[in-house]
């Protein structure tokens, strides 16, 4: 292991807040994007406690991957080691889920946020299983089902998206967590990523922090592809994309499409997440998640710490650098 200091100075008259990130640059090619792997491949399936993971959220500090079960109103948290879950760290029922619908699944700051079918409070729990405060949000009246959670937790933006039953068309706002989760931004039309509109189709979303090309992760089925005009939750192939979500004026926000990719699972609506090197997409007529490479080259080898902090005026700051390039490939 190597250990070396990066000083960061800040020469103004007010503190500086600063973020760490880390980003592998591929030489090699001059397109966006790092090199990929064995993109979509399925490289492990586990058996989680209950049937119908509608939502995953991963708490990075801890490495647990929580998961919402919709039939039992479940919220489970699965200690993960890398190659196996290890450990089941909570299981609760989420109080005051009408009818057992729980679907998606947040996590931010040792807080869980989830909701059920056809409402748009957003209920929040520790990760005892207590819960806290909700948040009410307001959507058009032709929104009528909540559909995804996502939480970035650099800006502590909360992402969520709804989904018109009788238009199928999915609409995305975006609210201010610090800010008493004041709407900032809203994305109309998410379902397909513009490539089938008003698609019958029902998505689930995830925030990657270290994929700086696109950090919105996107769970569906592939319209575009669907034979013979099939329609219902159980017809492939279903895809996850990944965007770039682009802050506009007046809180009109756009996506841009990175890249999308066929994934194994049998049905809409799963839920997905991130372990900080693959995905997991849920089941909904088993108990099984998937781990699927995302076709990323996440680089682990290198930490940096404290990842963020505040730079007080006219002082600096060292950063302790540690690279441990023991599982690195030749060249």
């Amino acid at each position: 292991v190597f250990e070396t200091e990066i000083n960061l100075h800040n020469a103004g008259d007010e503190a500086v807040p600063y973020n760490v990130r880390i980003r592998k640059v591929n030489r090699e090619e001059e397109r966006r994007g790092p090199q990929r792997d064995e993109q979509g491949e399925t490289l492990s399936e586990h058996e989680l406690e209950y049937t119908y993971t509608a939502g995953l959220a991963w708490d990075a500090e801890e490495e647990i991957m929580y998961a919402s079960h919709v039939a039992d109103a479940r919220i489970v948290g699965y200690r993960w080691n890398g190659e196996e879950i290890v450990e089941v760290t909570v299981d609760f029922v989420a109080e005051n889920i009408i009818a057992n619908m729980l679907v998606a699944l947040a996590y931010h700051e040792g807080v869980l946020y989830t909701f059920y079918w056809s409402q748009f409070a957003i209920y929040r729990y520790d990760i005892e299983g207590n819960q806290l405060e909700s948040i009410q949000t307001q959507w058009d009246d032709e929104l009528t089902h909540g559909l995804g959670l996502a939480i970035d937790p650099e800006n502590a933006h909360l992402y969520m998206t709804a989904f018109h039953n009788a238009g199928a068309h999915c609409d995305m706002k975006i609210y201010d967590i610090n800010d008493d989760f004041t709407e900032i931004g809203y994305i109309d039309g998410i379902e397909n990523m513009g490539e089938v509109r008003d698609a019958d189709v029902r998505n689930r979303i995830n925030w990657v922090p270290d994929h700086e090309d696109g950090h919105l992760w996107v769970y569906e089925r592939n319209q575009a592809e669907v034979q013979d005009g099939a329609v219902g939750p159980d017809t492939p192939p279903y895809h996850a994309w990944q965007l770039d979500i682009i802050p506009g004026e007046e809180g009109i926000w756009e996506y841009e499409v990175i890249d999308h990719f066929e994934v194994e699972s049998d049905a809409w609506s799963n839920g997905i997440s991130h372990d900080g090197e693959n995905l997991w997409v849920g089941n909904r007529n088993s108990n099984l998640v998937r781990v699927i490479d995302d076709g990323l080259s996440e680089a682990k080898w290198i930490t940096i710490e404290p990842r963020s902090g505040e730079i007080p005026a006219d002082e600096e700051v060292s950063l302790e650098v540690f690279i441990e390039p023991i599982e690195l490939e030749d060249g």
